[in-house]
């Protein structure tokens, strides 16, 4: 569909369009305020029925009983309300103690750094009596 030449590439873009357009082109219904309000329902009912926010397009779904969308609704404006509960505590405890961070360095060059010495010895080349007299001391 295009309309005034350009073409809408979402959903909710051209049905907004088709909206407008129909009210535009038709001056039969009821008042201006009916319309807008029909315009903005199809909106959020296009908008819940795309959105990955699971439990919205249930809450718009053709084919749910009334149970079913109160329930989808309780339970994604209970969703909401924990996690905004669950931020706003998250954000309290930050202020309350925010993380330090402390990095020391020593300005010395590598040849300054103290390398711990590695031996290896092989077993048949040890001079016993040496080593035992080196110990003594």
């Amino acid at each position: 569909m295009s309309y005034s030449g350009k073409t809408l590439s979402s959903s909710v873009s051209r049905r907004v369009a088709d909206v407008r357009f129909r009210n535009k082109s038709s001056q039969l219904g009821g008042p201006d305020t009916d319309r807008r309000a029909n315009v903005w329902k199809k909106i959020l009912d296009d908008v819940c029925d795309q959105c990955s926010l699971h439990g919205l397009n249930h809450i718009v779904g053709k084919d749910r009983s009334t149970g079913e969308k109160t329930f989808w609704s309780v339970t994604v404006i209970c969703a909401v309300l924990f996690a905004t509960y669950a931020i706003v505590e998250s954000w309290k405890s930050y202020n309350k103690s925010m993380i330090d961070t402390v990095v020391e360095t020593t300005f010395l060059s590598y040849a300054d750094i103290a390398f711990p010495m590695v031996v290896v010895c092989d077993n048949s080349r040890v001079d016993w009596q040496r080593v035992m007299r080196l110990t003594a001391r």
